[in-house]
């Protein structure tokens, strides 16, 4: 069983890591091909910073992730395990934890892929020092100088909040249902709906964007993290009272 799991586990990383890069590549193209006639130049700070767009975050970089913790919890219900941990309450904030050290992983290696493909394309690291930047231009004529660190660290750590939280949504109600098809179903609807809707009262993804205006004090990332780990958090402590009234039959959720 553990050599099945880890097979079958090792081939739905591999396959959501492909289509996440082939996204991303795809993405990255789109925006430096965009943004090519314009009297200003792109850096890969503007690349990686690319990546809490609606449009990427609310679909591929988030849908992808919360199938396969999704996918991977469908182990966590044998008998064994049910018989070591003994508390559901365990095994939820044990999925949990590995949903969120997951969701970081994939936004670190998104961001270093991303440097990566910059570098190929031959893209300067960093130019927000420059009037002839992206930054420059879209802040109104500001210039600031060392925000290569903030960049990614903020990207990864707002990134993977979210992630965080669509995966534990996902996988809750893979709890609720005993359904992967109706779990995916949903989730799928609500990142798509919010993506195509940056308007929408409740879209996580227009919220906890970035912006180059952003970079400046770094007020907004600070607000954004509280929230996020306030939202997880009780996210995962509120569902708790959901999942104790399931019932383990035959190894299911029942």
């Amino acid at each position: 069983m553990y050599k099945e799991k880890l097979m079958e586990n090792k081939k739905m990383i591999f396959l959501m890591l492909f289509i996440i890069y082939a996204s991303s590549i795809g993405y990255s193209i789109g925006f430096i091909n965009q943004y090519s006639n314009y009297n200003f130049s792109i850096c890969k700070m503007d690349l990686i910073l690319m990546i809490l767009n609606p449009n990427y975050i609310g679909t591929f970089l988030t849908i992808f992730p919360a199938y396969l913790a999704m996918h991977m919890t469908k182990y966590d219900f044998n008998t064994n395990l049910i018989l070591r941990y003994k508390d559901k309450r365990i095994i939820w904030l044990r999925q949990n934890m590995h949903i969120i050290i997951n969701s970081f992983i994939v936004m670190c290696s998104v961001v270093l892929f991303d440097f990566i493909f910059g570098a190929i394309k031959g893209i300067i690291t960093y130019n927000w020092d420059l009037e002839d930047s992206m930054f420059f231009k879209r802040t109104h004529g500001i210039t600031v100088q060392g925000k290569q660190a903030f960049v990614i660290f903020s990207t990864i750590i707002i990134g993977a909040l979210v992630i965080s939280i669509i995966s534990i949504l996902c996988n809750l109600i893979y709890w609720i249902t005993n359904s992967q098809i109706i779990s995916s179903f949903i989730v799928i609807a609500y990142c798509l709906w919010n993506s195509c809707n940056p308007l929408f009262v409740l879209n996580l993804f227009s919220k906890v964007r970035l912006r180059e205006m952003d970079f400046i004090t770094g007020d907004k990332f600070i607000f954004d993290v509280i929230i996020l780990s306030l939202i997880i958090i009780a996210f995962i402590f509120s569902s708790i009272i959901i999942i104790r009234k399931k019932e383990f039959l035959n190894n299911t959720r029942g």
